[in-house]
């Protein structure tokens, strides 16, 4: 029989090599975190962004909230449009606090959420151009992860995050665990899209960007703005899409500021298609591919090919 006496020091060695790989895997984790916030554990961050303004982020972001809400979970919706809030007043909602506060680190992020009454809850916006103290690194970092934090009454984070892009935008898009680019069907409104691709931090949105075409009449051109824009960002940036891009329907009560939508409205259905998508991670979109066709060897020549062509041969190659 083995001396306890013996025994005693053999077990404290084992207890401490099992501390001290612990403790190397733990600074392991935090070494790789650091430089990927998007492997940070937390509630996951959305973006919802732009091009440019009028494509429709904000009607996006609200419609896929409330899908998201109809199908069971707790969405956070964060206006994050420094240029032009504008959620509270779609919502119907008065705000005495918001973005600004938390960012100026006068208030945390439980402390003003509104109650939209869908079982969704805003993080109201601001216009921050007049007060760019906020937009400080830190302030922007502490912002994301109180944003994080929030696991314990919230499923998903859905930010808009506006249009264009600058440092703002790009810290967001690369703390999302997603980013939803909007865009239209017209070929100048998707090279758009494309040079904000590239004015971003693309290398590390890789296989996280995925394009939202709205406002399509017809599916056939929202898929083939698709393809185009799918083939530039991987012949000239070598950069992969996340899945297929959404194409959302055009509907009529949009335009009017309707805020519920009926079960029969083809972006209703549309939307809810891209919300279930979200959620399973499966990327499916219905209808068949139109392969991108002659196009031009470099960026500026196709951006010019397709500057100068008429609408039927632009959408043949978006």
């Amino acid at each position: 029989m083995d001396d306890p006496a013996r025994l005693e020091p053999q077990a404290s060695n084992l207890n401490r090599t099992m501390f001290d790989q612990a403790d190397k895997l733990r600074q392991l984790v935090r070494e790789t975190t650091k430089g990927q916030p998007i492997l940070k554990p937390g509630v996951p961050l959305v973006a919802i962004s732009g091009a440019q303004r009028g494509v429709g982020t904000s009607t996006v972001a609200i419609h896929l909230a409330h899908e998201l809400a109809q199908l069971g979970k707790r969405v956070v919706l964060v206006d994050a449009n420094i240029l032009a809030p504008r959620l509270a007043g779609k919502l119907d909602i008065s705000c005495y606090s918001g973005l600004a506060d938390v960012l100026n680190g006068r208030r945390s992020v439980p402390e003003v959420l509104e109650q939209t009454g869908d079982g969704i809850q805003l993080l109201p916006g601001v216009d921050l151009m007049s007060n760019e103290s906020g937009l400080n690194t830190q302030a922007v970092g502490r912002l994301v992860a109180e944003l994080r934090s929030l696991q314990n009454n919230t499923d998903l984070v859905l930010i808009d995050a506006g249009a264009a892009m600058n440092p703002w935008i790009e810290r967001l898009w690369t703390s999302a665990m997603q980013v939803f680019l909007v865009t239209t069907p017209e070929p100048s409104t998707v090279l758009e899209s494309y040079a904000t691709v590239k004015l971003a931090p693309w290398v590390e949105i890789d296989g996280r960007l995925r394009l939202v075409v709205n406002r399509c009449n017809e599916v056939d051109l929202g898929i083939r703005a698709s393809d185009g824009f799918t083939s530039t960002c991987r012949r000239f940036l070598g950069m992969k899409l996340l899945g297929e891009a959404a194409v959302l329907a055009f509907d009529s009560q949009l335009p009017s500021g309707t805020r519920t939508l009926s079960h029969r409205s083809p972006f209703r259905r549309s939307l809810r298609l891209l919300a279930a998508d979200l959620l399973s991670q499966s990327y499916t979109l219905q209808g068949s591919k139109c392969p991108a066709k002659n196009v031009p060897t470099t960026p500026d020549a196709q951006m010019a090919s397709l500057v100068d062509s008429s609408p039927q041969t632009a959408h043949s190659l978006l």
